[in-house]
């Protein structure tokens, strides 16, 4: 749909459309990627849970070797934080999508109206959400791509030398995972912010729509 004007309010900066102009593409992106995320982050946290028990277990007994306790060590890590990406990225979608109902919904119901559509164009907190979002999960996943590379490096019979460069490697990284994490709910504060944003925005405008002339 194109865009006729774009108006300026004290509280709020609005497009105005001739038909609702329903999601756009990044809400529609989000709507098929919820559930796929909680998927991938649930199998990612089991996958990271079996090597972690995997790994306790051979400790007790002594079965395994230390490098193979280390290996399982940084694969476990990985996974899990993959899986913990993934979850996070779902609960990303999702806010996503709940902004694409509002959206959709707003202009759906003035245009039933035959009002003026006014939608709310984005604002700040939701372009923060985007930008923390995609670079939390670029740290993140980076992060537990290395615990798996790294993990599978570590041979068998390791020297002590390779051992303590592997747990150096792993307290490293456990840095980068903190700050992937804190950028990831950061972002979806901001995103929260945004359905609040849109929430008084959407409350405004149906009080303007009795008052309005109906559109020709």
């Amino acid at each position: 749909m194109s865009t006729l004007a774009i108006t300026n309010r004290p509280e709020f900066e609005v497009e105005t459309y001739k038909r609702s102009p329903g999601y756009n593409r990044i809400q529609q992106v989000a709507r098929y990627m919820v559930l796929p995320s909680f998927a991938m982050g649930l199998m990612g946290l089991l996958a990271g849970l079996t090597l972690g028990i995997v790994g306790g277990v051979h400790i007790h007994d002594g079965t395994y070797t230390a490098g193979n306790i280390e290996r399982l060590h940084q694969l476990a890590q990985g996974f899990t934080i993959g899986g913990l990406a993934f979850v996070l990225a779902g609960i990303s979608f999702a806010i996503a999508r709940i902004l694409g109902v509002f959206r959709k919904g707003g202009g759906d119901v003035q245009q039933a109206a035959g009002r003026t559509i006014q939608i709310l164009k984005r604002p700040l907190t939701a372009w923060a959400f985007l930008g923390l979002m995609m670079m939390g999960m670029m740290v993140v996943l980076a992060a537990a791509a290395l615990h798996v590379i790294w993990g599978l490096d570590v041979n068998t019979h390791a020297t002590a030398g390779y051992l303590t460069l592997s747990a150096k490697r792993f307290t490293a990284l456990a840095g980068v995972e903190r700050l992937g994490i804190g950028m990831y709910l950061t972002g979806i504060a901001f995103g929260l912010a945004s359905i609040l944003h849109v929430l008084r925005f959407q409350a405004k405008r149906l009080r303007e729509l009795p008052s309005e002339a109906a559109v020709a």
